[in-house]
């Protein structure tokens, strides 16, 4: 999730991940369904996805240019009808994979490792993770603290 979708999957969550893992994510995709993101990294540096992009969105100059990422196929749609909508066509040609928890459980540990080595914001961060509770809304703006806690999630 780039830093303005944070929450939409918990950081918790196995397939959860910030924006800063897309580097090691995306080489292995078959394709990208991009939901609410123009595909922009931290630091505003352009993701170009190596395979096709689907991009649903309510707004037709969205979806035919995806901001920064031109997607290969833009669905101008509202994202939960267009995604209820994929999830019948997928059914059908849906696979079987093998199961990558372990790889995905590394990675979320090697980012998580890379970003805490960020000082002094890891310290301030670190702290402000271990006293806030897990429902609590973090508002960063722009500060250092803030871009921290965003990539960190």
């Amino acid at each position: 999730m780039t830093n303005n979708g944070l929450g939409a999957v918990p950081s918790s969550h196995p397939l959860g991940f910030a924006a800063l893992a897309l580097p090691h994510l995306l080489p292995d995709a078959d394709a990208i369904l991009a939901i609410g993101t123009r595909l922009i990294q931290g630091g505003g540096r352009v993701v170009t996805p190596p395979v096709g992009a689907v991009h649903p969105d309510r707004r037709p100059t969205v979806a035919s240019s995806s901001g920064a990422v031109p997607p290969t196929i833009g669905i101008v749609a509202d994202a939960k009808l267009a995604l209820a909508s994929l999830v019948d066509l997928v059914g059908s040609n849906n696979r079987s994979r093998p199961d990558r928890s372990a790889e995905l459980a590394a990675l979320k540990s090697m980012v998580a490792e890379d970003i805490g080595t960020i000082e002094p914001q890891g310290s301030f961060g670190k702290v402000l993770r271990e006293e806030m509770p897990d429902d609590s809304i973090f508002v960063g703006e722009s500060t250092q603290v803030g871009y921290w806690l965003q990539s960190s999630a």
